[in-house]
Parts: C-alpha cells; structure tokens; sequence
C-alpha cells in the first residue's frame, strides 16, 4: 500500500485492537471471508485466485487449499465453481442473520433458557457450547445458564442448536424480571455499540483515503466487522414503548387515585387530611439518561410510519425530560401536607407560576385517537393521557425544601378522585400499612380414596338421553386482533396482532351489546323451534354460565319465565366455566330420569365487559351462546355414551382464572402457566380413561378408538394442541373455531359443535369426543353422537366492525373512571 493517509482522529488506533483479533491473512481465512461475503456463499475459482492475488497468494496455493477444504466438508466444488459447506454455510447464514434487520420476531415479554444438564463434560464440549451459545446470541447468566429474550427464531442455526440440545435442557416462554441495567450489563450493549461506532467511522475514513493498493486494511475491517455483526445480541427494540411505561409507572398511584391540581403555596390547606403533597427523591444522573434516549430514538429506523412515531416521542419526551424525581420510592398513599412540612428537608415539585388553560387533551379527543397502525393508535391514546397528567410547564418544574417554598409558588397537590379512593385511603392508614389478614397457609392437594369412574350412560340410567336440538347464537360485533392492540393496556408487553393469532390460534372474538339474558333466550327458543319442542313440554332448564350478572332469579329461572313455563322440576343456573357442557349434560341427563320429558340445557357467555383491560383476557375471551334440548330416546340407544365431570385440585390451579378479581377492579384474570397446568393435568387422566374404557357398540375396542372427531373446549388453540400431541393425539383428529369465535368458555364447545357441521366436518352421525377443561380447575368431557340434523340454522347477524369501533365498551369506561370524568 501506499504511505497511509492522515489520520486526525486517531481512529486507526483506536481500532487496532479489533482488527488485531483477526487472524493472520492465510489461503483459507480469504477465500473463507471472500465466500461469506459473497451472495449465496459462491464464486467461481478464477474469481476467488484473482482475489488471493491482491494478497500476493499464487494461484497453486489456491488451489491446494480448496482442494482441502473440499476434502474437508467446507466447500462444495459445482464446475469451477465454489460453495460453502458445513460449519462455514452455517457461519453465513448467521451473517445473513445479522445483516438484515427484521429477522427477529417481535417480543412477547418472555425469555429462552439453556441450562447444562451433563456433568464433567471435556473441554472440547465446553468450547463448543460457548461457540454455539454464542452464535445463537446467548449470555451466559451465571455458571451453567444461558439466556435471552424469547425474540428470535427458535428453530434457526440447526447446527448450534444440536450442540445447545446435547447439553442442555431449553426453556422457551420463560417469565424473567430482569431490569434494564441488567440487561445492559449482561449482554455488554454499551461496549458493543462502541465497538461498532469505532469500526464504522474507521471503514468510513480508510474508503475516504481512496488508496490504490490492494485494499488489505479494508479487507481486514470488513472481516472485523462481519465478526462484530456476529457478536450483535439482537435484542428486541421497543423505545417508545418502554419510555411510556417507564412514565406510567411514574405516574402508576397518581393515574388511579387522585387529581393533581397546581395550587399557590399560600392557598395550600395545612390540616386537610385529604389533600397530599408527594415528598419525592431526586433523579440522578437524569441528564445523561435523557440525552441517552433522545440519541437512541434518533438512530433508530421508523418502525411504522415516521410522522406518527415522531409525533408520539414528541409527546412522551417532553414529559419524559422534565422528570425531576425517581419512580421507584413512591408510596401509594403519599404524604398529606401537616406530614410532609414535618419533615426537614422534604422534596416535592414547585412551580414559579401557572398557567390554568396549560392545553390538555379532551377526553372524547382521546378516545378518538386514530392512526393505521394499532400499535401506534394504542401509543398516540397513552401519550395523550400522559401528557395531560402534567398540565403545567414542566420545564419550570424544579424540586425544592418544602420548608423553602415562597407564597407565591405553586406546587402539585393530590385530590383523591373520588368517595372510594379516600375510603381506601383511610382504611390503608388505620391498618399501619399491614395486610390486615395474614396469608392463610395452602394445604397440599391429596389425591381421591378412590378414583372417579366415567358414567358409562347406557349402564347407568335407564332413560337414554337423545339430542333433538342444537342451535348457536353469536355476538354481533367482531373484535379483531387488531382491534385489541389499538386499545391495548400501557402495562402490556409488547405483542403484535398477528403474535395473538400465532400464540393463541385467534384471529377474532365476537363481542355484543344484548345482555346476556337474550343471548340466551334467542338461543333457546331457536333450539326448540327446530325440533318443535313447545315450552311447555321443557321438564327442567339448566343455564351452564359464568358470566351471569343476576343472582335472583337465576338466570335459568328467568329464562323459564321469559318462555312462558308456568312451572319446571327445576331451573338452575351451573357455574362450571369451560367445562359447562360436559357438566351441563351430565346434570340433563341426571334429570331426564326424573322427568322424562326434554331437558333445555343453555350455555351462555358475555365475557367483553368483565375483562378490562389485562392481556390475557382481554386478547381471548368472546360472547356467545348455545341451547341444546336433550329428549328420552324411547327404545333407541340414545346420543349420549360416555360422561364425566371433574374439580378441585391445587390451590393454584383451583385460584388460576379468577372473576371478579378485587386486586384487578373486579375484572377477570388468568394466570397462563397454573392454567396450562391443569389442562395438561385433566386432558393426560381423560385419554387414559377413554384407551381403559371400552366402545358400548364394539367392546373389542377402546372407546378412544371408536371417536371420530375430537371437539374440545375452544380455549387456546397452540396450547390445546401441544397438550393433546404429547397426549398422543393427532392435530387433525381435532376441530377449532377458535380463530373467528375466541374463547367463549361454557359455549365454546356447543357453538364448535354447530360450527363444525356449518363446516361440512361433520356430514353424517359422528362420533365426537368433547373435552372441557379451566377455571376453578374443573374438566369433564362426553363421547357423543352427532347427528347434522339436530343442528339448527344459524339466524344471520351481520358482523358490525364498524360498529364495534365506535362503541363506547369497557375501555372507554375504564378511561372515564381514571380521568375523571
């Protein structure tokens, strides 16, 4: 080369180090990096001598080497031609990775674990699994455990991964709480990106120079910066969103409870008991964390639409940048203003002067907000809401002794919003802050004395149970997976759309605006219609809901009055959650030997205004309704062969859906794992009963032979899948319309029933296994036939999207109670 040019930054230096790392520039190491950077890993051999040339290696050197790493599994050789192979086409593969963006999957919130399952493993396997923990962009969490966000593809580098299985047990969906400076520390960001800002500008002055001579300094930054690449820990990017939940976890008390209203020092009551005056803790080194984020956002490719996004940050670091206080020491309840002049010393928020028409966002503007994205529509409404959470100039905003505030000054006093706020107030201060209940110790869950026997319906009862009707009602008003993201909750972590579809197997629920009482009845009343039962012949009534907002009378003693039955046997509301057919039909047909007359059993839900705003059920559960009217079958065998009802078991499975949930105003809750727990739990003991039990037509098979069709509770289509292959079931075997319905609990399975018949899935009398299982650990199933003709048609109700989107439903309300309004 010739004499180097100038260089006044002094990057070359600061580079050596890098660049150093490579390894001396041998035959292999530039044909291996001239491959790795070519597309599709391949050239022809006179295009690989020429380019060992620049580097003064002859052309036999060349080719003694690629005939080596031929023999050696590195390259496949086509007509002159050159690929890789083997551990090198798995290198470029992870280059390609890592040189285009947007191969990694948004992020979920949860995390993949590698932990070492062998003992005294020898070095070289030791080496390889640093080698492949590290191409699979893992960090070593302590001796032994590897993780990282759950973002990247799992099944990618089969190679690494191979070497990661022989070793290790992996977790994937993994909960960690790991915060940000962990992170940071963990993965090494801060040296990584410094790394690549001094390669960079290193690349962009030696390309500036424009030397003439083979370009051998490059050649050794290109393969600096391919190595660089590699080592990128491809963590999920989420900054607009993480900069609004950081504010609203400064704002996490205030949003909920109270009112924060700039007041003048002097106008400021002493004595008030009800008014408060946060004492609050610097934020240190704010600066630096401020400039860190405007920097990094400044770097960072539009994710959406650039004009949105730019309006959004806008909003959210204007607040963001005034923070003068840190988050984490913020009691709910914070000081009243006698306690806090009490306290020498005692910070709080001061103003010179205010402006009270500081312009704020209304709330129908709020509620309006509206942009293409749903992720951004659902930022936009946070940003606003934020924003007006500090209506004053927050640059004026400074913390100051409040034994030193003039007169004149304003301060940011809290008003509790309202009656139930200052109640909780007052009862938090009377019990000194402690839990005025100590937790109850959990008894360890004990198996039966006994098991519990499947009811084998033709040995057991003496009337057989026929179906005479099905008919199935749906919520007018379809909610999308992108519907839910435009109002998705400031606390949820991030999820797309289409990860609701992937993760779930719903595409949409169906919400509606009846009450639950005529979705029942409409479903009722079509049943009977169609197999021209009139009501007066109905023996007994049994509603299967969770979701019922009446105690008296029960649901299913109003539906009764609505149908105009002077009097049953009985009309009873079933609280069995998912597992309400099961449970439901096997109290029809206790009842049918009772009456012998038809049974009209209901399964109702109205699930859209119970969830709220929490993610997991906000993005499953749906409205719906199904009737099934069950008749004596005469002298037939009757539809019905096999029930079973299940309950109870740990405390945690028993606790893991929970309505109404006081810790979640009242509001549904699902807790995933203890979910998924039982269901496994229930779904491994229901195939085992029905391979043990016989079919009543064929004893000389299983009854799990002799179905047909597997219908189960509509709950969760990945997670009903997985559990049913490792219960040794086929996913074909299994019907859904989890996509278009969501989950409607109790009549998730009757609703699939109809719907697999609209489907032409079932086109003749079928054999169908129907599995319930969930909240309050119940499960249950029946082995039942089902004949196309007792399945009434489907009375259209036009989808009203639009309508759905305009609609004031619980999140509108949700916002009213919050604001204040």
């Amino acid at each position: 080369m010739t004499a180097a040019s100038p260089d006044p930054h002094g990057r070359r230096g600061a580079v050596a180090d890098l660049v150093a790392g490579t390894r001396p520039l041998t035959a292999r190491s530039v044909l291996a990096s001239a491959l790795l950077g070519a597309p599709g890993a391949r050239l022809p051999a006179a295009a690989l001598v020429a380019l060992a040339a620049l580097f003064g290696i002859s052309a036999g050197a060349v080719r003694t080497c690629l005939w080596r790493m031929v023999s050696d599994g590195e390259l496949v050789a086509d007509d002159s031609t050159y690929t890789l192979a083997g551990p090198l086409a798995e290198r470029h593969r992870r280059i390609e990775d890592a040189a285009r963006p947007g191969l990694d999957h948004p992020w979920d919130g949860t995390w993949e674990l590698a932990v070492v399952s062998l003992e005294r493993r020898p070095a070289a396997e030791r080496l390889a699994l640093r080698r492949a923990a590290t191409a699979l962009h893992l960090a070593e969490l302590r001796e032994g455990v590897w993780t990282r966000p759950a973002n990247l593809d799992p099944d990618r580098l089969p190679g690494s991964r191979a070497v990661l299985d022989r070793q290790c047990l992996r977790f994937r969906d993994a909960a960690c709480d790991m915060a940000a400076p962990s992170v940071r520390g963990l993965f090494g960001l801060d040296s990584w990106a410094d790394d690549a800002r001094r390669l960079t500008a290193a690349m962009a002055d030696e390309l500036a120079a424009g030397s003439e001579d083979p370009p051998v300094q490059q050649f050794l930054l290109s393969i600096a910066v391919v190595r660089h690449l590699l080592l990128d820990p491809v963590l999920p990017v989420a900054l607009l969103r993480d900069m609004a939940q950081n504010l609203y976890w400064v704002n996490r008390y205030a949003l909920p409870m109270f009112d924060k209203r700039p007041t003048r020092w002097r106008d400021v009551p002493r004595r008030r008991a009800d008014v408060f005056l946060p004492v609050l803790t610097p934020w240190e080194d704010g600066e630096r964390k401020v400039a860190a984020v405007q920097r990094g956002y400044a770097e960072l490719p539009a994710a959406w639409d650039a004009g949105s996004e730019d309006r959004i940050f806008e909003l959210l670091f204007d607040v963001f940048r005034h923070r003068r206080h840190h988050a984490t020491e913020l009691p709910a309840v914070p000081f009243s203003v006698a306690e806090a002049l009490d306290r020498p010393g005692a910070l709080t928020l001061v103003l010179p002067r205010h402006d009270p028409d500081y312009p704020v966002f209304g709330l129908p503007e709020i509620l309006d907000a509206d942009d293409p994205v749903p992720e951004l529509e659902a930022l936009l409404r946070w940003a606003m809401v934020l924003h007006n959470q500090h209506p004053w100039d927050r640059a004026e905003a400074r913390l100051r002794p409040v034994d030193e505030i003039g007169d004149d000054e304003f301060v940011v006093c809290y008003h509790p919003r309202g009656r139930e706020v200052t109640a909780f107030i007052d009862r938090v201060r009377a019990a000194g802050g402690e839990s005025p209940q100590a937790a109850a110790s959990v008894p360890q869950a004990r198996p039966p004395a006994r098991p519990y026997p499947p009811v084998r319906v033709r040995e057991a009862f003496a009337v057989a149970p026929r179906l005479a009707a099905l008919a199935a009602v749906r919520g007018e008003l379809v909610c999308t997976n992108d519907d839910v993201i435009r109002n998705a909750s400031f606390s949820w972590s991030p999820m797309t759309a289409a990860e609701i579809a992937v993760k779930t197997g719903i595409e949409q629920r169906r919400y509606t605006a009846r009450p639950i009482e005529r979705l029942a009845e409409e479903a009722a009343r079509a049943a009977l219609a169609h197999c021209g039962c009139p009501p007066e012949e109905i023996g007994a009534v049994i509603v299967a809901t969770c979701t019922s907002d009446r105690l008296i009378p029960s649901l299913a003693c109003w539906l009764s009055g609505e149908l105009g039955l002077q009097q049953t046997h009985a009309s009873v509301d079933l609280i069995a959650a998912c597992a309400g057919l099961p449970y439901g039909l096997a109290e029809a047909v206790r009842l049918l030997q009772e009456v012998h007359r038809p049974v009209l059993l209901v399964c109702v839900e109205k699930f859209s205004d119970k969830i709220g705003s929490a993610r997991p059920s906000r993005m499953i559960f749906g409205d719906g309704a199904a009737a099934l009217v069950v008749e004596p079958a005469g002298d037939g065998p009757g539809d019905v062969q096999v029930l079973q009802t299940y309950a109870s078991g740990p405390a945690t499975e028993v606790n893991s859906i929970v309505w109404p949930n006081p810790e979640f105003d009242n509001d549904i809750t699902v807790y995933g794992p203890e979910v998924k727990s039982l269901v496994r739990r229930y779904l491994d003991q229901m195939i085992g009963e029905l391979r043990d039990q016989r079919d009543p037509d064929d004893p000389g098979r299983s009854l799990l032979d002799s179905v047909e069709l597997i219908v189960p509770h509509q709950a969760n289509r990945t997670m009903v899948v997985e559990l049913a292959r490792a219960a040794g079931l086929a996913e074909d075997q299994l019907y859904f319309d989890i996509a278009e319905m969501g989950n409607v609990s109790a009549a998730s399975i009757p609703i699939a029933l109809h719907d697999a018949v609209r489907d032409a899935v079932i086109t003749r009398p079928t054999r169908v296994f129907a599995p319930g299982f969930g909240a309050g650990a119940v499960g249950g199933y029946a082995v039942l036939t089902v004949d196309p003709a007792v399945v009434a048609p489907e009375r259209a109700t036009a989808p009203q999207t639009d309508r759905f989107r305009t609609a004031t439903g619980t999140t509108s309300d949700d916002v009213r109670v919050a604001f204040g309004e």
